[in-house]
């Protein structure tokens, strides 16, 4: 038997929308208004062509508003349930500095060696791929109907990473848009048994 969940990065915020890739983190945005229309109108368009989706009942979230505005864009429901194993890495004495400017030593890690990459004051990129793969795994156990997650763009790709048993250092290969979907199938009796298609 299987199941399918969708994981869902959040709408654009106010901070990335000049263009510039910020490293939001942990700081608490919210998603634009233009941001939230395109969220509505992509929960009409994937209702139409996804029955699947339109049996989301169970939705989970990370602690930022980002997430949670964007939950009630597509589902209109604020039932949804927060979990801060979705929030976004928490990138130190890094948070909100644009991605290019980022010291040398820090951009050349996070592009060859996520993975022993640790913010200063923040986050371990290894550890926060691990736990939240581990809440991820839990959650299709427990789910036996579609479920929705909605969270951040670090923290998605590496889980994907983890979840395909790819090494993280290839996880800035994958790019995610705002509002991307990415769809997971996976076996009920085997969970590492998944397939993923990513909408963009």
């Amino acid at each position: 038997m299987y199941n399918k969940f969708y994981i869902i990065r959040h709408g654009e915020t106010e901070a990335n929308a000049d263009g510039e890739i910020r490293m939001c983190g942990s700081t608490d945005l919210d998603i634009t208004h233009k941001s939230f229309w395109d969220a509505m109108y992509l929960s009409k368009k994937m209702k139409s062509a996804d029955d699947d989706f339109k049996k989301v009942k169970n939705i989970y979230v990370s602690e930022l508003n980002r997430t949670k505005q964007t939950a009630f864009a597509l589902f209109l429901k604020e039932n949804y349930t927060i979990s801060p194993e979705l929030n976004e890495i928490n990138f130190g004495e890094n948070e909100m500095s644009v991605k290019k400017y980022l010291p040398a030593d820090i951009l050349y890690k996070w592009e060859r060696d996520p993975g022993g990459l640790v913010f200063k004051n923040g986050d371990s990129m290894k550890e926060r791929a691990e736990n939240t793969t581990k809440y991820i795994k839990g959650l299709m156990k427990e789910n036996t109907e579609p479920f929705a997650v909605i969270s951040s763009s670090t923290i998605i790709r590496l889980l994907i990473m983890q979840l395909m048993d790819v090494d993280i250092k290839e996880f800035h290969r994958i790019t995610l848009p705002y509002l991307s979907i990415i769809e997971i199938t996976y076996d009920t009796e085997n969970i590492e048994k998944i397939y993923i298609k990513i909408n963009i």
